[in-house]
């Protein structure tokens, strides 16, 4: 949807621009537009480093054991981290409200490991035979960390100055690419991460190679416009909960986020834009 809001503006912006320097002579005639010629965008765009470094654990308990019958009891601790490495060069465009930045990347700045931290087996008793259970069977990887900012456009709120204002807010969004799949009999105990008030964010564990995460950046376009050079926008955002219901917050979570579950997550991403220019 990003995409195609920013192609739709540029193509506007463009025909704007021809209209404009078409030569007046007999042999062009400007049609007559109602409502005049459409206005040109908003735009503002300068260079930044953009320094991104974070961490997203997931610990999994299923126990289905029972005497004198088959069952598993598995704890799987799930540790993801990744990092720029220092602030990468980047771009930040706004365009009428919709902000976004050219990605940054950073080879085998990404790591993602899952290990068996408890396993004990049930099985038939005497004289039934026994049954063989699979045991689950985690392994380390990692690959290329990549992250890019951008508007969610499809949502807006009041400005911090101006209540009148739209104010668009900015996401960042954080995969990775490469690097070999969690082996399956070790993902099926990732249960369903979710936010519990932001359905339309992603959240993963980079299990897999083309996986990633997208969360609430806690800034809008109204701070990236009113960034000059050498200020900083510093952003630390905090994950915690049960896996079906993840809180995402600016900061710390307060002390009330606790969740008895036999899925929870923790996780920290830090984020700082500088702007260069």
């Amino acid at each position: 949807m990003r995409n195609r809001n920013l192609l739709s503006l540029a193509l506007t912006a463009g025909a704007a621009a021809v209209l404009v320097a078409a030569p007046a002579t007999n042999a062009v005639k400007i049609p007559r537009i109602p409502g005049g010629l459409p206005r040109a965008p908003k735009v503002t765009q300068y260079r930044a480093t953009l320094d991104v470094a974070g961490y997203i654990e997931v610990k999994s308990e299923l126990d289905d054991t029972q005497e004198c019958a088959p069952g598993r009891d598995v704890t799987i601790e799930f540790d993801s981290s990744f990092e720029s490495h220092g602030g990468r060069a980047t771009r930040i465009t706004v365009i009428n409200g919709a902000v976004v930045s050219k990605p940054i990347s950073n080879p085998g700045g990404l790591t993602h490991k899952g290990v068996l931290a408890a396993y004990r087996e049930t099985n038939y008793c005497p004289p039934a035979r026994k049954v063989e259970l699979e045991k689950p069977s985690c392994v380390r990887s990692g690959g290329r960390f990549s992250a890019i900012l951008g508007t969610d456009a499809g949502k807006y709120t009041a400005g911090s100055d101006d209540p009148a204002p739209l104010a668009f807010p900015v996401n960042i969004a954080i995969w990775r690419r490469g690097g070999v799949a969690q082996d399956p009999t070790c993902r099926r105990y990732l249960n369903g991460l979710h936010f519990q008030r932001h359905n339309d964010y992603e959240l993963s564990t980079f299990d897999l190679p083309i996986t990633g995460i997208v969360v609430p950046l806690f800034a809008n376009d109204w701070d990236f416009v009113g960034l000059r050079k050498g200020q900083w926008l510093r952003r630390t955002i905090s994950l915690g909960g049960a896996c079906d219901k993840v809180l995402v917050s600016k900061g710390a979570l307060g002390s009330g986020a606790k969740y008895l579950s036999k899925c929870t997550v923790r996780g920290r991403i830090y984020v700082a834009v500088r702007r260069t220019e």
